[in-house]
């Protein structure tokens, strides 16, 4: 990452995708309370994630085991789909779930790895497009 902060905005995107990012910003949320998006891009996506005390594949390592540990399906599957497009293989993704298993119970690993499965064959199948 560049040493000048993108837009927290274009920082989401640069993250998940445009596509994930548009499809996000079009949701309950940005309709019934847009300020929510704001401080979000803001603070969130505009300073947090890009600090540099942790790379960005790190970053999104901690967020797929945070994600993963609270049972949160959708925002796992944009967790996934951005280590992947920031460095992490799927072994990887695959072994920090494993990692969880005692600390977060079976059926939220099970989950987890359906969910990891499923944003593999979904970023496989673009790829092949």
């Amino acid at each position: 990452m560049s040493e000048t902060p993108m837009n927290g905005l274009d920082f989401r995107g640069f993250l998940f995708g445009e596509e994930l990012t548009k499809g996000h910003l079009q949701g309950a949320t940005q309709q019934l309370a847009p300020e929510i998006n704001e401080i979000t891009d803001q603070s969130l996506f505009g300073r947090i994630w890009q600090d540099s005390k942790l790379s960005l594949r790190d970053r999104t390592l901690v967020m797929i085991s945070m994600m993963a540990s609270l049972g949160h399906e959708r925002e796992l599957g944009f967790q996934i789909r951005g280590g992947l497009r920031h460095g992490l293989s799927q072994d990887e993704i695959v072994g920090a779930i494993a990692q969880l298993m005692f600390y977060i119970g079976l059926p939220k690993t099970h989950l987890a790895l359906r969910i990891a499965q499923e944003q593999f064959r979904a970023v496989a199948a673009e790829n092949d497009e």
